[in-house]
């Protein structure tokens, strides 16, 4: 959008150049041609936004190992050779969302020469994953300052297991429902919503209302199944773990960019009941 209004002239197109998971890679060992030699904090300082002036995350610094090799151009025209990349024409995507992209911008636009008006936001359940929600700490919390009192309700909707992907009957996020009518009390649920379309409880819906029902009576929950399921077990027991990875980058011939590789596994054993229940398997 930015290039198509400072250019009117042009004729833009959109791209993204991707791996390619259909393809094998013709060069052994083509994962070590990178490195990554450090890791770079990403930090923004700005006095406005305190949650912002910290760590965010930590971007590789990745170096082509050949770049100053005297032979660079060679392992250039190799790695066109092996075309591992695959260009995707996503002028189709980009054109879908132009529309909303421009109002969105216009109203950030407005936002920042008028301030922010109260019917320009609405708290919804998108908050609960909000970046500005600095816990206990009142001032300057981006999400107190939107929630409010609402802030310190507990038990909270949003404590309820994958609450998130309930909806009403008008096929609307039922959270927010509760949300825009400011009910946002764990009992504040009403239970019959756990169902499915099917009016049923399914496996997630069943595990919702336990997850009520024991916290209404304060309870901790253990399955009546347990102790049969412990009884049937034979001993010695076998925990077989696997270590795996999908890098962008193959490592030998023949494989694929994104392709598992297993890299490491163990075998964790107890060879008996523990006498004391109280004693945990280290």
């Amino acid at each position: 959008m930015v290039l198509k209004e400072a250019y009117p002239e042009f004729n833009i197109n959109s791209y993204l150049l991707l791996p390619d998971k259909t393809k094998r890679t013709n060069i052994e060992g083509l994962a070590g041609w990178f490195e990554v030699n450090e890791m770079i904090e990403e930090k923004f300082e700005n006095d406005e936004l305190p949650a912002q002036n910290k760590v965010q995350f930590k971007k590789p610094r990745v170096q082509f190992k050949y770049e100053n090799d005297s032979d660079r151009q060679k392992y250039i025209d190799q790695l066109i050779k092996d075309n591992l990349l695959t260009l995707v024409d996503v002028n189709n995507e980009v054109e879908s969302m132009m529309d909303d992209i421009k109002q969105r911008t216009n109203l950030f636009l407005d936002i920042l020469e008028k301030g922010i008006k109260q019917e320009q936001y609405l708290i919804n359940k998108k908050c609960k994953a909000c970046e500005f929600n600095l816990g206990d700490e009142i001032e300057n919390n981006g999400y107190r300052e939107c929630w409010k009192e609402l802030t310190d309700v507990d038990p909270h909707i949003f404590d309820l297991y994958y609450g998130g992907t309930l909806k009403n009957s008008n096929k609307d996020w039922y959270l927010d429902e509760l949300i825009e009518e400011r009910k946002v009390s764990f009992w504040d649920l009403d239970v019959q919503r756990f169902k499915n379309s099917k009016g049923e409880l399914g496996s997630r819906g069943l595990r919702q209302l336990l997850q009520f029902q024991n916290t209404k009576s304060n309870n901790e929950w253990i399955s009546s199944d347990l102790s049969v399921t412990l009884k049937e077990l034979n001993y010695p027991l076998h925990f077989i773990d696997f270590e795996t990875y999908m890098g962008a980058i193959p490592h030998h011939i023949g494989m694929r960019p994104y392709e598992l590789v297993a890299f490491q596994w163990s075998c964790h054993t107890i060879t008996a009941p523990m006498l004391n229940p109280n004693i945990r398997n280290g």
